[in-house]
């Protein structure tokens, strides 16, 4: 039996503690590529999976990426045993 992990980014729907929203909101849009629609989902206050499937370096960087943006995400990892055969 062998254990695949895969990774998931959660972002607890808010900015990081300290942050300026309108900021936040400027590098989303203009460093990252984000669309309104995007980011208003992303920051309506609500925890939600915005990526799922990554493997853990992809989802390390993802992680980076909106924590310095200013967004408040963690990441989780899910593993599954597959059987061999």
């Amino acid at each position: 039996m062998q254990a695949e992990s895969n990774w998931q980014l959660i972002a607890s729907g808010d900015i990081q503690a300290g942050q300026d929203r309108d900021k936040v909101i400027e590098v989303l849009k203009h460093r990252l590529g984000f669309n309104d629609t995007y980011i208003d989902k992303l920051l309506n206050g609500q925890k939600k999976i915005i990526k799922k499937n990554l493997d853990q370096v992809t989802a390390y960087k993802y992680r980076q990426a909106l924590r310095t943006a200013g967004v408040d995400v963690e990441i989780k990892e899910l593993r599954t045993e597959i059987n061999s055969v």
